[in-house]
This record gives C-alpha cells, sequence and structure tokens, in this order.
C-alpha cells in the first residue's frame, strides 16, 4: 500500500514537473518577446528620424502615427516636468524630419546650440553603436525603471547645473562677477581661488585679464544678439532717465517690444556716462546715439521720460514735426530739478557755419544733425508731482500749518530711529514694530510711513505716547491726529493708482486713461464727504493737478484708441458725451488699418 502510494505520488510529482517546465517555456519565450518588443520601441527604428541620444529619449509613438514623442534630458536633467495634466512633459517630432528638435534646444537651451549641432552630425553612429549593443541577447529580466532619488523632489535639489568642462567655468566665474558687481579682481584671490579650485578639480581658474576679455565678447555677442531681434519688430518704445551717483551722471535707456508670440519683451540698451550739465541738447543727442546704435531710430513710436525740463525741451526742439505742431511746455507741468539750457558753442564753429543752422541751434557737421521719436511722460512721475509739488504749494494757511506741524513732529521721531541704535532698540521694545523710514525719491514711502503711524495710533496708542515721552518729543494732537487720518483718506486713491501704474507686468497704455478716470471719480467724491474738515483745500488741488497734468492724455488719440480697444475696458470708462466721438475714432482707425492690409495683400510679391 504504500509503495502503491509511492508510485502514485511520483506519478504525480512527474506530471507536475513535467507541466512546471512547460509553463517556464512558455514564459520563458513571452519574457522573451516582451523584450524584444520593448528594445523595439525604446530604439530608434528604420521608419523614425534619429535624434542624439544625448539629447533626447525615445519615448513612444502617437496613437495617430503621426510622429513620435521624445524626452529632453536637458530639461529633466534637475527635475521631471510635468503639464497641467500631471504628465511628464514630452516633444512631438515627425517621423521624418527634426525640425521640432532643432527649434526645441535653440529656443530652451541656446547654450547647448553648438555641441546639439555636432552631436546631430554624429548621431547616426551614436545610435547605431547603441542599437548594436542592445540587439546583443541577454537572458536577464527585464527591470522595471529605478524609483526616483527622493532628492528630486526636494525644494531647491539640483537647482544648478552641475561644471563640466572649462568653458562652463569661465562662464559661471563671469555671471558671478556681473550678478554680484564684484570687481575684476576678485579672480585674483587666494581665498576665490582656494573655494573654486577646490570645487572644480583640474579645471584652470582664469586670470583677470582673460575675464575682461571674456566680458567684452560676452557683451558684443548679447548686443548683436538683441540688435537681430529687435530688426524683427515692427514697433518698439523705449524709456530714458538720467541721475547722478558718486560724483558722476548717467543716462538710462530701455527698450519694450512685442515677440513673434505677442509676448512683452524687454530689454537694457545701456547705461552711458553724462559729462557736463544735462542740458537739453546733450540728453537729446545722447538718446539718439542709443537709438542709432541698435538701428531702431526709425521704429521708436515713442520714447517715455520723467517731466524735467531738460527732458521736455530735448524733445520738443529735436522731435521730427513741424515747429507749427511744436508747443512749448509749461513750466508748471516740470520737475523743480531744471538744469540751465546752456550750450556753449566753439567760436570756430560760429565762423564756419551758416546763420540759419545756428538759428536751428545745429552745429555744421552732419552727425549733430538728429532727431528724437514722439514724446510721452511718465504717468508715475506725474503723480507724485500732485503728491509733492502740487500739495507743497496749497495757498491754504491753515492746511500748511497743519501739515508742517505733523511732518515736524513726525520727522524727530524718525530722526531718533534712524540715527540712534538705542533709540531703535527702545522703540521696537516699546511698539514691538519700529516706524516706516520714507525717502526723498518716491511719494508711496512717505505714505507708508503716516500709514504706519496711523496704526500706532488706532491700535497701540499709549505706547507711542509712552515712546515720544520717552525722547522728550511733542505727541501728534487731536487736531493733527485727525489731519494726519483725513490726508491718509485722501491720498490712499491715489497710491492705489500708482501701483496700478508701476506693474511691470501687466500695465499698458490701454490702462492710463481708465485708471485715471477711476481716480478722479473718487477724488470727486471727496467734496461731498462732510467727516473731511481740515483736508478740503487738499481735494481741490489734487482734481486740479488731475486736469492741469493728464488734460493732454485724455486729448491724445492713441491714449484713447488704446483703452478703448483694450477688452478689459472698451467703453466702460468714456462719458457719454464723448462715448460717439471714440466709437467714430474706432471705426475710422479699423478702416485705416484694412486698406493698409489690402495694400499690402495686392502688392506683387
Amino acid at each position: 500500500m504504500a509503495d502503491a502510494d509511492q508510485i502514485t505520488l511520483s506519478g504525480s510529482e512527474s506530471e507536475s514537473t513535467h507541466a512546471n517546465s512547460s509553463m517556464n517555456d512558455k514564459n520563458r519565450e513571452e519574457n522573451s518577446s516582451s523584450t524584444s518588443s520593448v528594445q523595439k520601441s525604446r530604439s530608434w527604428n528604420e521608419t523614425r528620424i534619429k535624434l542624439p541620444s544625448k539629447y533626447f529619449q525615445f519615448m513612444g509613438d502617437k496613437k495617430d502615427g503621426k510622429g513620435f514623442l521624445v524626452k529632453c534630458l536637458l530639461c529633466h536633467e534637475s527635475k521631471a516636468k510635468y503639464t497641467n495634466k500631471g504628465k511628464i512633459e514630452l516633444l512631438t517630432i515627425t517621423s521624418n524630419s527634426g525640425y521640432n528638435a532643432k527649434r526645441h534646444i535653440k529656443s530652451k537651451h541656446p547654450t547647448h546650440v553648438t555641441e546639439f549641432n555636432t552631436a546631430w552630425n554624429n548621431r547616426k553612429e551614436d545610435n547605431e553603436e547603441e542599437s548594436s549593443s542592445s540587439s546583443v541577447p541577454s537572458t536577464k529580466k527585464v527591470r522595471k525603471p529605478n524609483q526616483s532619488s527622493i532628492t528630486h523632489h526636494l525644494a531647491g535639489a539640483w537647482k544648478y547645473k552641475q561644471i563640466r568642462t572649462q568653458e562652463d567655468l569661465d562662464k559661471a566665474i563671469l555671471n558671478h562677477l556681473i550678478a554680484d558687481l564684484l570687481p575684476f579682481s576678485e579672480v585674483d584671490k587666494e581665498g576665490f581661488k582656494e573655494l573654486i579650485g577646490g570645487l572644480s578639480g583640474p579645471l584652470i581658474i582664469k586670470s583677470r585679464p582673460f575675464m575682461v576679455e571674456l566680458l567684452k565678447k560676452t557683451y558684443n555677442k548679447s548686443k548683436s544678439d538683441l540688435i537681430s531681434e529687435l530688426q524683427k519688430a515692427d514697433y518698439v518704445s523705449t524709456t530714458a532717465d538720467c541721475w547722478t551717483s558718486r560724483r558722476r551722471s548717467f543716462l538710462g535707456m530701455t527698450v519694450h517690444w512685442l515677440g513673434q508670440d505677442l509676448g512683452r519683451r524687454s530689454a537694457c540698451l545701456g547705461v552711458r556716462r553724462i559729462f557736463g550739465s544735462h542740458t537739453y541738447n546733450v540728453i537729446g543727442k545722447a538718446i539718439s546715439d542709443i537709438h542709432t546704435e541698435f538701428k531702431i531710430s526709425s521704429k521708436v513710436n515713442c520714447t517715455i521720460t520723467d517731466n524735467g525740463s531738460n527732458f521736455l525741451k530735448a524733445f520738443n526742439m529735436f522731435q521730427r514735426s513741424s515747429s507749427a505742431e511744436k508747443k512749448p511746455d509749461s513750466d508748471d507741468d516740470t520737475d523743480e530739478d531744471d538744469e540751465e539750457d546752456i550750450v556753449f558753442i566753439e567760436i570756430g564753429d560760429i565762423m564756419n557755419c551758416g546763420e540759419d543752422l545756428l538759428e536751428q541751434g545745429d552745429l555744421c557737421d552732419d552727425e549733430d544733425h538728429f532727431y528724437l521719436p514722439p514724446h510721452m511722460r511718465c504717468s508715475c512721475h506725474s503723480l507724485n508731482l500732485m503728491a509733492t509739488t502740487d500739495v507743497k504749494n496749497i495757498e491754504n494757511q491753515r492746511f500748511q500749518k497743519l501739515k508742517n506741524s505733523v511732518d515736524a513732529k513726525l520727522t524727530a521721531i524718525w530722526n531718533k530711529q534712524s540715527r540712534s541704535s538705542l533709540a531703535s532698540d527702545f522703540i521696537k521694545a516699546t511698539l514691538g514694530e519700529l516706524f516706516v523710514i520714507h525717502n526723498a525719491t518716491r511719494w508711496n514711502c512717505y505714505y507708508d510711513a503716516l500709514v504706519k503711524v496711523e496704526s500706532f495710533l488706532t491700535k497701540d496708542r499709549d505706547n507711542l505716547a509712552i515712546t515720544f515721552e520717552h525722547f522728550k518729543l511733542k505727541k501728534l494732537s487731536s487736531v493733527e491726529e485727525e489731519f494726519l487720518r483725513e490726508y491718509i483718506k485722501i491720498m490712499k486713491p491715489l497710491t492705489e493708482a500708482l501701483d496700478v501704474f508701476q506693474n511691470e507686468e501687466q500695465m499698458s497704455v490701454g490702462c492710463v486713461l481708465p485708471v485715471l478716470s477711476l481716480l478722479k471719480e473718487k477724488i470727486t467724491a471727496f467734496k461731498n464727504d462732510r467727516t473731511i474738515i481740515h483736508c478740503a483745500p487738499l481735494v481741490t488741488s489734487l482734481l486740479n493737478g488731475l486736469e492741469k497734468r493728464f488734460r493732454s492724455f485724455h486729448e491724445n488719440k492713441s491714449y484713447r484708441l488704446a483703452s478703448i480697444s483694450d477688452p478689459h475696458f472698451k467703453f466702460s470708462w468714456v462719458s457719454e458725451e464723448h462715448k460717439t466721438e471714440d466709437i467714430k475714432l474706432l471705426k475710422q482707425e479699423v478702416e485705416r488699418q484694412l486698406m493698409k492690409a489690402s495694400r499690402v495683400t495686392s502688392q506683387p510679391q
């Protein structure tokens, strides 16, 4: 019986072994077929164009069969990128064209264009070696991709590109000097050499003269790239400003244009030294030279500056228009810092030039003849002048007496905080935080300083009184506190308008008139506010300032067209008496653009 059982058990074991053997054979065939299919799907075959494996990884064919998907290894070098739907970012490539791959490298990774072109020329050999190595039969099982390291998901991990070549090191050191405004002698310091040498290994830290030459080459390349980019734009606008720092004067200019994708682009044209006085002819010549240098003289539709008399006179004198159209700017609209408009001319130039040139204020050389584009005043600077110059010129004696008294008491406590560390520590310990200290450059800082004082009066009046008593300063009276609150209440709409105008990302010309119209409505409402007792002259001054400084803005057709054609505003800000006129203006502009487009299409190619 035992033998029979043993025989039966042996028979069952034999059948089981045979079954397991056949199952293993079947699994080997399936694994072999799946391995070959994976290798086939993960490699470049004859029907697809071959891309450099150093830059792109094949991810699969598209469902419609029109092309395939790849992953850019440069984009995903430090951290995987995902779309809004949570899928990994992939690039679509046409089966028989590598245009999308080249365009992606050129637009997203311009520093790798040269290396990519070399790899593109050698891509066949690279992929043949890869395919030959993948065609070697292997008995290993197909493994799942390793799970990504946790460091890839940590904030700030792999943020910076690893330096591998001498060129990368030179660029990194130059960028370090430029970004941190360091002198070139930094590269000769022993501490710097020890730090960078320990990180870069066998790579060489170049000397100061080499870095100077590299900066010149980098600047020339950036400048040529900017010029070529500006050549693609139909119109550009520029801004200009002058300032003095460390006994030296500078002129800074920026340029703004729309790219091919209608996205806003901005760049710095230059920061140049200005020698001598900031007279109108010196500034006008400098602006014209920068426009000519970047080949945009015929493309600049406007240049925006502040309200300084030198800028206003420069554009009034040298703007390309007839003398009848030129209107001298009122002295009331200019900045306080006026320069003497004295032009020194050599006696030899006077003897050699004709009277007609002398009347125009130009010298004989052709290079001295220049023209400036249309001019626009900075809206932010005009609002700042309303809050400073116009308020200072209010003739109401009671208002000026209260304002001067408040300013004197607050300036005293602000000076204590700024000039003494002991006073600053006491204020911080008593009030829990410090006062906001304003500067003379931006009026917003003065408003923020007053708001901070008002918050102390509301939340911590007792400790504020203790602070004034500690420094033996006179605290604000009840009337002065009322004046302070009224002043902040009236000036708040002005600060909100300034915040809109100073938004670099979303601000446009179309926002100017709607914002000014809304500002005027808010300030006009204060005329009927019975709680305004001490600052009624301030309301009148602001309304007069809006009328005086922005009247030309409302009369400018370009401003009105920009606002009514903006989908955010349309005609919502236009009064009923001007709506019919603006509708007619918009129709005329549409007809003009249609005629212009028809002329372009009708011209023979």
